[in-house]
């Protein structure tokens, strides 16, 4: 069913492509320093190396272009997207009716090369009548309802809170729109039930990062509790108030690590003598905090998806301590210690800063991620299951 009528090239004069796939991108995804763009370039950069040709759409939000992308794409096309904050009340849902351009949608019905839309965000034309006969598929990054609910939950500026809830809602009921996809790639096994659950054709795609820059090596193990993210969204900075509490009545050194620190806690550091703060650290410097962290300290508050931090700190890191939330739903509880409240929150910490690390475990573990979340044999299965030819 058509959504607009644009005029565009119409099916009777599509051409044989001269591309592979079509990727139609949330953000431009480079740099690759936040969950959902990390999976949308290394996915690139996989496809890449394996020869197929990609035509790389990324709308602009708050990023600029990036020629390093011609490295990886054969096409890359860039789209304005139409945020404002009067859209943002009246367009619902927001986050996809924002990321629509009669270009983008020329361009995808101008061949016969197939379609993956990275997100339901980026899903406004899947049910448009011009990609009726194109092959089409959505890469789930969360359920995306479910991701703005939470976001809701946790606001505390009551016009952020009413627009997370509103989004959510009709996230939920534009969700129906995947119906007219080939197939969902879920990023986690939670998520990829909750699409079979609904009727969808849903497939478990393990999420796409990059690994350590040492591989997996040994590091001089520093007698420190380490937590790493992206440090202005609310989820992380709910996560950094509750260690600051945990660690509030420990000696043990806290290093709190990430790009663009919020206010709160910048300031709430500043008051602990055994806490610090390392502000925008480079991949290289985030890469040796992990891997020499005599423990990764990963609290969450939003059981969505799953978070590419955790997958950092499995592969590289050593100890892992996280919340039941962290590890929700993901099948990698066996890998992970797991401590609740603030008090079992201490009592862990304790008992693994006393402990001696069994290094052996710890690489078992490191190479079974590494092997389940292989970029190349997973973008081998993604391959063929897109009907790609060899």
């Amino acid at each position: 069913m058509a959504r607009r009528g644009e005029s565009i090239t119409n099916n009777a004069t599509r051409v044989l492509s001269k591309i592979d796939l079509h990727i139609v991108s949330f953000n431009v995804p480079l740099p690759a320093d936040y969950g959902g763009v990390i999976d949308v370039f290394y996915k690139l950069e996989a496809l890449s190396k394996l020869g197929y040709k990609i035509a790389l759409h990324c709308f602009e939000y708050g990023r600029e272009e990036v020629a390093e992308l011609k490295e990886y794409a054969a096409e890359v096309h860039y789209y304005t997207r139409k945020a404002n904050a009067l859209n943002a009340v009246l367009l619902s849902p927001f986050s996809v009716k924002s990321r629509k351009s009669s270009e983008l949608l020329k361009r995808l019905a101008s061949d016969d090369a197939p379609i993956l839309f990275e997100s339901l965000q980026c899903c406004y034309y899947l049910d448009h009548r011009k990609l009726a006969n194109k092959r089409k598929w959505v890469r789930a990054h969360n359920v995306e309802h479910d991701y703005y609910r939470s976001l809701s939950e946790y606001e505390n500026a009551n016009l952020k809170k009413s627009y997370y809830s509103l989004e959510a809602k009709a996230l939920r009921k534009f969700e129906k729109v995947l119906r007219h996809a080939d197939g969902v790639f879920a990023i986690s096994p939670k998520d990829n039930e909750h699409f079979i659950n609904v009727g969808l054709k849903g497939s478990y795609l393990p999420a796409f990062f990059r690994k350590s820059l040492e591989g997996i090596s040994t590091y001089s193990i520093q007698e420190i509790a380490l937590y790493q993210g992206n440090l202005k969204v609310e989820e992380n900075v709910e996560a950094v108030l509750f260690l600051l509490t945990v660690f509030k009545e420990l000696q043990h050194e806290l290093v709190i690590a990430g790009s663009e620190p919020s206010s709160l806690i910048v300031e709430a550091v500043s008051s602990m003598k055994n806490v610090k703060l390392v502000e925008n650290p480079s991949d290289e410097k985030m890469f040796d905090l992990i891997g020499s962290a005599k423990i990764n300290c990963l609290p969450t508050f939003q059981s969505t998806g799953i978070k590419l931090k955790l997958l950092h700190a499995l592969t590289s890191g050593n100890e892992i301590l996280v919340n039941p939330a962290m590890i929700e739903g993901t099948g990698l509880n066996k890998y992970c210690i797991i401590a609740k409240e603030v008090h079992d929150w201490r009592e862990k910490l304790t008992e693994l800063f006393a402990a001696e690390l069994n290094k052996d475990e710890i690489k078992k573990r490191q190479i079974a991620i590494a092997e389940l979340f292989d970029n190349q044999k997973n973008a081998k299965q993604l391959a063929e299951l897109l009907g790609l030819a060899q």
